[in-house]
């Protein structure tokens, strides 16, 4: 048992179920190692691939299969969150074209101050 931290590098599934879920992604004794839980499920690793396999061609249905994976995932509770961190953002009447991406946090480049 121990902490770690994780943050997404984009926003997408695999961005978190690839580097640390995936059987290959598990590397002994390496300090480059991901799988910190060593976790390695054949059919999860299946439902991964074949989700990736689809992005392109079938979003929705490649949505389905992240959304599959993530649940056989969190079903066995691999990591337990201790705190999720947020971040508040004040802006004023003079602040025009605030815009929040969940990623990025406040887009700078978008403000405008009068």
């Amino acid at each position: 048992m121990g902490f770690i931290s994780w943050t997404a590098d984009y926003a997408d599934p695999s961005d978190f179920i690839d580097n640390l879920f995936r059987c290959d992604a598990f590397l002994a004794g390496s300090p480059n190692n991901n799988n910190l839980s060593e976790f390695c499920n054949p059919a999860t690793d299946a439902l991964i691939a074949k989700a990736e396999a689809l992005q392109v061609a079938d979003p929705q249905a490649a949505s389905r299969l992240w959304a599959r994976s993530d649940r056989q995932i969190v079903d066995r509770a691999l990591y337990a969150p201790v705190y999720v961190p947020r971040a508040i953002d004040f802006v004023s009447k003079r602040v025009g074209n605030y815009e929040f991406s969940p990623q990025w946090g406040v887009l700078i480049d978008q403000l405008w101050v009068r």
